[in-house]
């Protein structure tokens, strides 16, 4: 959904992005198998796409573990200058990760003052919607 405010990111549809960069990207791959991950670094390496992009498998592995822990992530300028991210997983009736929900603008609104209001809200809807699919 697009924000209604003059100054708004927007993702063509159909467009994709690697897997290491950016919320809705690394709260993805964080929960792929170890072996997927490795697979995925040697095939298709560790591109530097803006400023604040992890190029450093061992650096990306240990975001990862962190997205594990906390159940969300956040991203500033790793895919577009100014961008700012959070994302969640979102679980299937199995345990599995089936989706990721990522609110996505100006960094500056999204990890601004009203960060924590906004991680809740990304954390609490994508728990909501995967108890709607059966999980827990």
């Amino acid at each position: 959904m697009e924000s209604p405010r003059i100054v708004r990111l927007t993702i063509r549809k159909g467009s994709t992005l690697p897997l290491h960069a950016g919320a809705s990207q690394k709260v993805l791959l964080a929960y792929q198998d170890e072996s997927f991950i490795d697979a995925m670094i040697e095939e298709k390496g560790l591109a530097k796409l803006n400023e604040n992009t992890i190029t450093d498998a061992a650096q990306l592995k240990n975001e990862l573990e962190l997205i594990r822990k906390q159940g969300f992530t956040q991203s500033v300028s790793e895919v577009d200058a100014g961008a700012g991210s959070i994302g969640a997983p979102v679980f299937d009736h199995s345990g599995g990760v089936t989706a990721g929900l990522t609110l996505v603008g100006p960094a500056n609104r999204i990890l601004g003052e009203n960060r924590e209001s906004l991680m809740d809200m990304v954390t609490d809807s994508a728990r909501s919607i995967s108890m709607e699919l059966g999980y827990g």
